[in-house]
């Protein structure tokens, strides 16, 4: 697995020459504005983690649910962005990866999707917000690699065990970084 991450106020210009007209043309049918800004330099990371893996000229497309698949055989990617931090993941296993400020935790999420086990872990933090955002980047994260989204991560478990944060999906394994106020979850398949 390769991971790239872009903070604001880092130089952008290398990082956008990865990307070609076809890529900028499809970026600017997603939208308009920061958020385009935003998607420019995702697709730029996630080029650049698949050269990290030695896959070079990439040509990423998008499913019908929005999610990255790239054409090279071997070769799976995502990426996410949120204020002014962005970020991508290579690997040659499926592999999601959820990036988040800190945010209060929201009670009807909670309920809506996290397991007892998870909620119990919650109340168990001093610091419940960031325990709260970084159990939803997890499940963000799986769904991503599942390519089925939340649906795919609400009935899978993620816990803690001897101060490690674990999966109940033992095919996967767990990447979590902190940066300021950012929190960044990649999980990817064993297989």
């Amino acid at each position: 697995m390769k991971y790239c991450l872009w903070l604001a106020g880092e130089g952008t210009g290398e990082l956008l020459s990865l990307l070609d007209e076809e890529d900028r043309a499809f970026l600017r049918t997603l939208h308009r504005g920061k958020a385009a800004e935003d998607s420019y330099l995702t697709q730029a990371l996630m080029k650049q983690a698949a050269r990290e893996l030695g896959f070079s000229g990439v040509r990423i497309r998008r499913s019908e649910k929005g999610a990255p698949i790239s054409e090279e055989a071997g070769l799976f990617l995502s990426g996410t962005h949120t204020g002014g931090c962005c970020a991508a993941a290579a690997s040659h296993h499926p592999i999601g990866i959820d990036a988040q400020g800190i945010a209060p935790a929201r009670e009807a999420v909670v309920r809506r999707f996290f397991l007892p086990e998870e909620r119990r872990f919650l109340d168990s933090q001093p610091r419940r917000d960031e325990a709260f955002t970084l159990l939803w980047t997890m499940k963000e994260a799986y769904g991503k690699m599942t390519g089925l989204g939340l649906a795919a991560a609400r009935p899978v478990a993620f816990y803690q065990e001897d101060g490690q944060l674990r999966c109940a999906d033992p095919s996967v394994r767990l990447f979590t970084r902190r940066q300021g106020v950012i929190i960044l979850s990649i999980v990817e398949s064993l297989s």
